[in-house]
């Protein structure tokens, strides 16, 4: 008998997105990448720091789901 394999989309979809923001993060805090946007008047102005900021909050509120989903599973 096949054991049968109940993937949930949105778990996978979670952990795939964790790994490409600890990759982003990476690359932005080791200087491989760096982020810029125009201010008000109009010039380039670096905001790698903040941008490090809001994806490691994501990735703090994905890890949050991905455990509080893994968790529900083995429940079950």
């Amino acid at each position: 008998m096949q054991e049968k394999l109940d993937i949930d989309p949105l778990l996978a979809w979670c952990e795939q997105e964790v790994v490409l923001l600890r990759k982003q993060i990476d690359r932005l805090q080791s200087g491989q990448m760096a982020v810029q946007q125009m201010d008000d008047t109009g010039r380039m102005v670096e905001t790698t720091t903040q941008t490090i900021s809001q994806l490691e909050a994501k990735l703090s509120t994905l890890e949050d789901l991905v455990a509080s989903r893994q968790k529900k599973i083995a429940e079950n």
